[in-house]
């Protein structure tokens, strides 16, 4: 039986007459981490981030012909100077979000890192990410960014967004105003903190006033009681959370 080897994501792949052997790759004289491909707002064209919010950025680390982000422990990562960690989390550790971020045919590992934790220096422009595969391997990453311009900002955290009638009966239009192009999230929480409905996940909306209708029913269509809800406005690196009411 010949034996065959090949590397892919730090590890060793030794087929043989006793099967397949999965081994970590030492580098024997080297500590280099591997490089790899890191998008900023995959999806997202704009490469802005605004340092001072409180808001979440999307990066991903890229599936390349010549690394497998699959073999990456998402729990080692860290982003920027803070170190920031992965901002979602559950009664397991912080969640591993995998998907085809760049639409090429392969899975990426997809992050969201908190801007505040991750302590981005703004007068820099390139922010740093870190982690391990499971084999044990380094890896490295540097993205490019722009700050967020102070017009925009100003726009931004001034305009925002509303929803209206609140109270309301039997839905409401939550409207919000963009200074450039980005990705828009809006999810709706209970007064325990339990999502609700997924109105908007990370879609492209360009500038400008947009509005979109919350009927009063959950991700699964079924009506919601009367109560206090939270939507979640998120754009870009901006984020804020805003309280509605539902009569009957």
């Amino acid at each position: 039986f010949a034996r065959e080897t090949a590397v892919n994501g730090g590890r060793l792949y030794v087929a043989d007459e006793y099967g397949l052997q999965v081994l970590p790759l030492q580098c024997s004289g080297s500590d280099a981490p591997i490089e790899v491909v890191v998008d900023l707002k995959p999806g997202n064209d704009i490469d802005t981030i605004n340092c001072s919010s409180n808001g979440v950025v999307p990066v991903a680390i890229l599936t390349t012909p010549d690394f497998d982000s699959l073999e990456v422990d998402h729990e080692t990562v860290v982003f920027g100077p803070g170190e920031a960690h992965e901002a979602h989390s559950n009664r397991h550790g912080l969640k591993r979000h995998e998907k085809d971020v760049d639409h090429d045919g392969d899975v990426d590992l997809l992050f969201h890192f908190r801007t505040q934790d991750a302590d981005l220096d703004c007068t820099n422009g390139e922010i740093v990410l870190k982690g391990e595969t499971y084999g044990g391997q380094q890896i490295r990453g540097v993205v490019s960014f722009r700050p967020t311009p102070p017009h925009l900002l100003h726009g931004i955290q001034n305009l925002g967004s509303r929803a209206q009638p609140n109270p309301f009966n039997p839905q409401t239009t939550i409207a919000f105003d963009l200074s450039e192009r980005t990705q828009v999230s809006i999810r709706v929480y209970d007064i325990a903190g339990r999502l609700v409905r997924t109105i908007r996940n990370q879609e492209i909306y360009v500038a400008g006033q947009h509005q979109v209708n919350w009927y009063g029913r959950d991700d699964q269509g079924h009506t919601v009681a009367a109560g206090i809800y939270f939507y979640r406005f998120e754009a870009g690196s901006y984020s804020e959370t805003k309280r509605m009411t539902l009569v009957k």
